[in-house]
């Protein structure tokens, strides 16, 4: 296949992350430790955050360890990468007890 390159235009790649579903931003709403509020700028701290790894595109992205109210845990975990003028991290969240939060193939699909 040819490609033509026009003069002073320039290709572009980026990274597209999409981070976790919504049932898993939701659950995280609800169960996650939360840390204190800062009276001044209202920003609530993450206190029991813990990074447990990176995601290497264009960009460095971190994993968390979601610590949650009954004393569990929850993982992010990189579910799926794909192609699409750069890579697509879609992330996914595994809590200790095995729950899954996790993205479709369909999902995935539609973005594609």
């Amino acid at each position: 296949m040819d490609v033509e390159y026009i003069e002073g235009e320039t290709l572009s790649r980026s990274d597209s992350f999409f981070g976790k579903t919504t049932s898993a931003i939701g659950f995280l709403e609800k169960y996650e430790v939360k840390g204190e509020e800062c009276l001044e700028c209202g920003h609530v701290e993450h206190v029991k955050l813990q990074k447990i790894g990176d995601v290497h595109g264009f960009d460095d992205y971190s994993l968390f360890r979601h610590h949650l109210v009954n004393g569990d845990y929850a993982d992010e975990f990189l579910q799926a990468t794909e192609w699409s003028s750069g890579p697509m991290f879609f992330i996914g969240l595994r809590v200790c007890d095995g729950k899954e939060f996790i993205w479709l193939d369909e999902e995935i699909g539609d973005m594609l």
